[in-house]
């Protein structure tokens, strides 16, 4: 479940043309990012880190602040880990939401416990789905718009309402296993 909500969460953010960074932590010891998110950003770097807070991470932290954007949402293969920097971002003034149906713990205790000090920091708790539909904002706002008009974008990516169909691409990967 969780790397089907990661990737509707990627497909989404895609869809609406939202930067995304993707980060890795030694990819040559196994801490690849899934080919299902991946393969969503073909070509796009990944940025393969050491540290274990992304926010010491200096390139990491530089390609955020080169979207522009005030807002940070993360999710992450280990809340206690991948997520955690979000209390730093925090204290940097930045509006964090942690995607928690696309983030997961070494234990579902672990992921709760994890959260606990975020929400306390100010961070927001979304579902993949809530992030989905605020990107979306109303039915009226299609993939066309969302791609500045871009048919043939639109086509590329096989959508025309995304949150329609990132939903139907979900509960079809989940009746799947």
């Amino acid at each position: 479940m969780l790397v089907n909500n990661a990737a509707a969460l990627a497909k989404a953010a895609k869809a609406f043309a939202v930067p995304t960074i993707l980060t890795s932590v030694i990819a040559d010891r196994g801490g690849r990012i899934f080919p299902q998110i991946t393969d969503v950003f073909p070509g796009q770097e990944v940025i393969d880190r050491t540290f274990i807070n992304t926010w010491q991470d200096e390139k990491v932290v530089d390609a955020v602040k080169a979207t522009g954007r005030k807002q940070l949402i993360l999710a992450g293969l280990w809340t206690e880990i991948c997520v955690a920097p979000a209390i730093q971002a925090l204290g940097e003034s930045w509006d964090v939401t942690v995607v928690t149906d696309a983030s997961g713990g070494t234990s579902v205790e672990a992921h709760e416990v994890a959260i606990q000090p975020m929400i306390m920091a100010g961070a927001n708790m979304m579902t993949w789905l809530a992030v989905a539909a605020e990107w979306q904002r109303g039915w009226p706002r299609t993939c066309r718009r969302a791609f500045g008009g871009a048919r043939a974008a639109c086509r590329r990516q096989r959508h025309r309402l995304p949150l329609g169909a990132a939903v139907a691409q979900h509960a079809g990967a989940k009746d799947a296993g």
